[in-house]
């Protein structure tokens, strides 16, 4: 399913979002397409919502950290 509860985004989505954002970059080696498929999936989704890019974009550090981490995701997408 694209989101943890079923088809359609939900508060777990939002607040699971909230803490596990940056495990790609804290943690890579556990944290990567060929380690969790379904979680990089789940992140690259919760990434591409237009309210998570107004919020990284509009904060400053974590925001920035955010936004490398979406767009490391896009890359490994695509090869």
């Amino acid at each position: 399913t694209p989101f943890l509860a079923g088809e359609t985004y939900t508060l777990g989505d939002l607040v699971a979002f909230a803490n596990f954002w940056g495990l790609p970059m804290t943690v890579p080696e556990y944290a990567n397409p060929a380690a969790t498929p379904h979680y990089v999936g789940w992140l690259r989704r919760m990434y591409a919502r237009p309210a998570s890019q107004q919020l990284f974009e509009t904060s400053r550090s974590l925001g920035k950290a955010a936004l490398g981490v979406a767009a490391q995701l896009r890359e490994t997408e695509a090869a």
